[in-house]
């Protein structure tokens, strides 16, 4: 990963797509190194798989977002990735959404994978502003969340005020 001037993490915004690849790990489209900060602002993310021996994040793997890094997806999609855990997002701590920000939750099928988000316990998906997804999402859902454990009253959404007529 980049870093400034002064030794932070360099900030980037991206904004292109990453499609039909495959890693025997984690992350078979893009694999986020810990103190990263990675903003999504559009694109697309699509068709991607984890495979071998760990099998996490499909589309994205992010490790340790909390360390010094940052992870939020403010626009573009994640659609049609495959992993064992979080088909298209696996985080290792919570993460940030808000914009048009849309990942597909697919049927669970070969030919649509479970495209879901991995959520490690105690993390929570962060609405960090108002979300207005994409024309192209299904109905209202945003997104799809995977807690590692999940029990009645755990908190796996922060950061909202009032509610929101979509679906995570």
């Amino acid at each position: 990963y980049e870093r400034d001037v002064n030794g932070n993490p360099a900030e980037k915004n991206w904004t292109g797509s990453v499609s039909r690849n495959c890693s025997l790990k984690h992350g078979g489209g893009i694999y986020n190194a810990a103190g990263s900060i990675f903003k999504m602002c559009r694109g697309a993310i699509s068709y991607n798989n984890a495979e071998g021996s760990a099998k996490n994040g499909g589309a994205i793997y992010f490790e340790e977002p909390g360390t010094d890094g940052d992870f939020e997806i403010l626009g573009g999609s994640v659609i049609k990735n495959h992993a064992e855990k979080g088909g298209s997002i696996y985080v290792t701590d919570s993460f940030k959404i808000k914009g048009s920000a849309y990942i597909a939750k697919g049927a669970g099928t070969d030919a649509d994978p479970y495209n879901d988000v991995y959520l490690p316990t105690g993390k929570s998906v962060i609405v960090s502003g108002t979300l207005s997804p994409a024309e192209n999402s299904d109905g209202k859902i945003i997104a799809a969340i995977t807690p590692q454990n999940y029990k009645r009253g755990t908190i796996i959404i922060s950061g909202l005020t009032g509610s929101i007529p979509y679906t995570l």
